[in-house]
């Protein structure tokens, strides 16, 4: 029978209180999308408790090691926290998933989207940052009205780019807009559902109002650089996997 993990076995592992160990899982599991309650099982005194596999305490472990250190998991997500935390966070998360032991759960790890895509964003962003600095030396060989000249082109780029992309973002919001519109006045008859097709004008309030909401959601970008969140995610989606093989 296979050995399962207790939190007070994981709380003496990390030097944590089992309270702590329990409320972290419950975080973990609330942030990334999967059902806490799925882990436990009801021991010999018939007292439900958490009861992990050896793959489930590892993939839970790799993130509570240092979950004071992440700024995603924080209570507190739109505090001002610097660069520099961040990446550090983020490669020491990395550096984990590297010194599993266990090849079979680390291999899972790595095939999934969101560890691969996770590890492309942190390449391309350091690149952007090596780019950034290569520009800013390049600009100061300029002449001075030259380097004005640059630079106002640079920017103009970039509001194009941003202007795009916000075209785009915003047609995504109005077809989730009409979806909820839709649904705000749907109702089932006889032949199946119905519901009102909304106006224009409906369609836009409703867009603005999603528009200004996802602005108040925003979490300051240092928390989300390089998708170091989209590793944890992964973590998250092994653990799922397992849930109905455990």
């Amino acid at each position: 029978m296979e050995k399962r993990y207790t939190t007070k076995e994981l709380a003496e592992k990390y030097f944590k209180t089992d309270k702590s160990i329990r409320n972290y899982i419950q975080k973990i599991a609330q942030t990334y999308g999967f059902d806490a309650s799925q882990l436990t099982r009801v021991n010999a005194k018939g007292i439900r408790e958490y009861a992990l596999t050896e793959e489930q305490a590892h993939l839970l472990g790799i993130i509570i090691e240092n979950i004071e250190e992440d700024v995603f998991l924080k209570d507190k997500p739109t505090e001002k926290v610097e660069e520099s935390k961040v990446k550090g966070y983020r490669d020491d998360l990395l550096n984990r998933i590297e010194n599993i032991k266990n090849e079979k759960l680390k291999e899972k790890l790595k095939q999934t989207p969101e560890y691969q895509y996770g590890v492309e964003l942190k390449r391309i962003h350091e690149e952007l940052e090596e780019m950034t600095d290569c520009t800013l030396f390049l600009l100061e060989q300029f002449p001075l009205k030259e380097r004005v000249d640059i630079e106002r082109q640079i920017l103009q780029q970039t509001k194009n780019l941003n202007h795009n992309l916000m075209v785009r973002f915003t047609k995504r919001l109005e077809s989730e807009a009409i979806e909820l519109l839709r649904e705000e006045t749907m109702v089932e008859t006889e032949d199946g559902f119905e519901w009102d097709e909304p106006t224009e004008e409906q369609i836009i309030e409703k867009t603005k109002e999603l528009l200004s909401q996802r602005f108040g959601e925003k979490r300051l970008f240092d928390h989300h650089y390089a998708g170091y969140n989209l590793i944890e995610k992964a973590i998250a989606h092994v653990i799922k996997e397992s849930i109905g093989k455990a």
